[in-house]
């Protein structure tokens, strides 16, 4: 629970604890028995030593305690525990904006641009990512963003974003008309602070749905890089552009870096 509350708030919680310890006649293993938890857990959150949240309502739950009220002051600095109780500073590095490029599974050479937004609203329990594909041309998208011919033009998508509690990729489930994407994410990479990703979704091959997985990248512009604009549109990349040449570098690291993580079946049984 490190950076979930502050040194002051984990001190008077345990305080709470051990006062309510007492009026009880409570033993520690008593307290244990009842949380789930061992006795050093115990001593731990009466101590104020930070302690994951879970174990933390479960020893508070044990005497009749609840800490919804210290967690109020910090619900927009704090996600909940489905999202991995992140906090606010531990993702200042990840908000902004970003170019997204991915390979387009309709035309395997070409890659596609969006503008993608990270953000944490006032009044919002985790971070929110946005992603605006449109190609500029009229053509619409289908649900995993590629270009199909005719239909309306352009596409939002937006997710939640989670992060284990002990660390690992941001991670983005997004949802248009019931199709879903999972996008996983490195944590920026410096010096570029460039973000590495693959979206697990699918398509249409003729009239069956198939499985798609592709590499997929948040670059942030930069004024000392030229070749991607900040303000550029969402859309297929030229192929004879400098731009072309840095997105493709940039899947090809994420390629790599994803395929070398893949569980093997045959490699695990050797």
């Amino acid at each position: 629970m490190k950076g979930l509350l502050d040194d002051v708030q984990r001190q008077e919680i345990g305080r709470e604890v051990m006062k309510r310890k007492l009026a009880k006649g409570m033993t520690y293993s008593k307290i244990s028995e009842l949380s789930g938890w061992d006795e050093g857990c115990v001593s731990n959150v009466i101590k104020g030593i930070p302690t994951k949240l879970d174990t933390l309502k479960s020893i508070c739950k044990a005497v009749d305690l609840d800490i919804s009220s210290f967690l109020e002051a910090k619900s927009d600095k704090i996600s909940d525990d489905q999202h991995g109780s992140y906090t606010r500073a531990s993702l200042e590095k990840v908000c902004g904006d970003y170019i997204g490029y991915r390979w387009c599974s309709a035309h395997p050479s070409r890659v596609l641009r969006s503008r993608v937004s990270v953000s944490w609203p006032s009044g919002r329990g985790s971070c929110l990512f946005e992603e605006v594909q449109d190609d500029g041309s009229g053509a619409a998208w289908d649900h995993c963003g590629d270009v199909q011919e005719g239909g309306s033009n352009g596409l939002v998508l937006r997710g939640e974003i989670y992060v284990g509690q002990n660390g690992g990729f941001i991670q983005v489930m997004t949802m248009a008309q019931g199709w879903l994407r999972l996008i996983s994410l490195t944590h920026p990479q410096p010096p570029s602070m460039e973000m590495l990703g693959v979206v697990l979704t699918q398509t249409w091959q003729g009239v069956s749905p198939q499985p798609v997985v592709s590499p997929f990248v948040l670059y942030k512009p930069r004024a000392n890089r030229p070749e991607v604009q900040a303000d550029a549109a969402p859309g297929l990349v030229a192929l004879d552009s400098s731009e072309y040449e840095v997105a493709s570098t940039l899947l090809g690291r994420a390629e790599r870096y994803f395929v070398a993580s893949c569980f093997r079946h045959d490699t695990a049984l050797a």
